[in-house]
C-alpha cells in the first residue's frame, strides 16, 4: 500500500507530463500562424 505522499508526487508527475504536452501543443499551433 502506497503512502498519500508517492500518490500525491505520482499526481503530480502525471499532471506535469499533461501541461507539457499541452504546452507543446499551443506552442506548434502559435508556430503555424
Amino acid at each position: 500500500m502506497k503512502t498519500i505522499n508517492e500518490k500525491s508526487f505520482e499526481l503530480i508527475k502525471l499532471y506535469s507530463k499533461v501541461i507539457l504536452a499541452t504546452a507543446n501543443i499551443t506552442f506548434n499551433s502559435l508556430k503555424q500562424i
